[in-house]
């Protein structure tokens, strides 16, 4: 009996390693599985990746196609690109910011708010979206909610020339000049090559009676080479403000180079007649004083 019973136990014994060596083989498998799906998972990670940068990039492909439809006028069309761009990209604040600008140009100023406000909510920290939104409400005739999200964006970015020139624009609607033309000074002085900035800043300085600044301011846009149209509204207004330090010469100076732009100019034409029609009179003026001041004398000299 003890035998048989010695022979049981190494038969279960042998079957125990058997079950030993299998659930080893079983370890062995499983840890390969497990590499395997981690290795499946990393590549696909590194898929998702690679597809959320596609997806951005494409984002930002349809967001400066937008922007170039919006250079030559086809608002609408822009208006399709810069919503490709939010399904591309939904958490992208510049796609909103885009579309908002092409909805103020549409003056559809309502769907710019809710647009911009999209924006504000996914970036509070963008200064161009408090500067598109207060644009919106500037052309809604808000001016005090506009002021006030025109600051919000100079608080976030002073060096944003273009919320600093709108705001310059907001104030001098207000008839708040002064602080409009320090406004001026901050877009031109981060850029000094835009000639809309000195225009509105001389426009300022001649409401203020400051008529030399303004000469000078203008001849400042001038010297960046203006186009036709522009170049005889900074001439003109130069003209004018020559004429209030009674600078003739150099005010029919000014009329001249308008009519050499445009032979046709109206107005300039009419400042060159009455200017060389004062010259005149003042010439027949004097030349009769003159005349009158020599009969005196020879009157004088009769009695002496």
């Amino acid at each position: 009996m003890k035998r048989l019973k010695q022979k049981e136990k190494k038969k279960n014994d042998n079957k125990i390693k058997k079950n030993k060596l299998v659930q080893k083989k079983i370890d062995k498998t499983s840890l390969k599985q497990k590499q395997r799906q981690a290795i499946e998972d990393l590549n696909n990670q590194e898929k998702d990746l690679k597809q959320s940068k596609n997806s951005k990039k494409s984002s930002h492909e349809f967001i400066n196609q937008g922007l170039s439809l919006i250079s030559q006028g086809k608002f609408e069309e822009s208006l399709k690109i810069f919503d490709q761009a939010i399904k591309m990209d939904p958490k992208n604040d510049q796609a909103y910011i885009n579309k908002s600008a092409a909805l103020i140009e549409l003056n559809q100023l309502e769907k710019s708010l809710q647009t911009i406000n999209l924006a504000i909510k996914i970036n509070p920290k963008n200064d161009e979206a408090y500067n598109k939104k207060g644009v919106a409400l500037f052309h809604l005739n808000k001016q005090k909610e506009a002021e006030i999200q025109f600051l919000k964006a100079i608080t976030l970015n002073p060096n944003n020339e273009q919320v600093q020139f709108n705001m310059g624009n907001l104030l001098r609607e207000e008839n708040r000049h002064s602080e409009a033309i320090n406004h001026y000074n901050q877009a031109i002085k981060i850029n000094p090559y835009d000639i809309e900035y000195y225009m509105e800043k001389g426009f300022c300085l001649q409401i203020t009676q400051q008529y030399k600044n303004a000469v000078e301011c203008f001849d400042q846009a001038l010297n960046l080479k203006p186009d036709d149209k522009m170049a005889q509204i900074l001439l003109m207004n130069q003209g004018y403000s020559l004429n209030c330090i009674k600078s003739c010469k150099e005010e029919l100076d000014c009329y001249h180079k308008v009519l050499k732009i445009n032979p046709k100019h109206k107005e300039a034409k009419k400042l060159i007649e009455q200017i060389l029609t004062q010259e005149q009179m003042m010439k027949q003026t004097n030349y009769n004083q003159q005349k009158q001041k020599i009969k005196q004398q020879q009157k004088k000299q009769e009695k002496q």
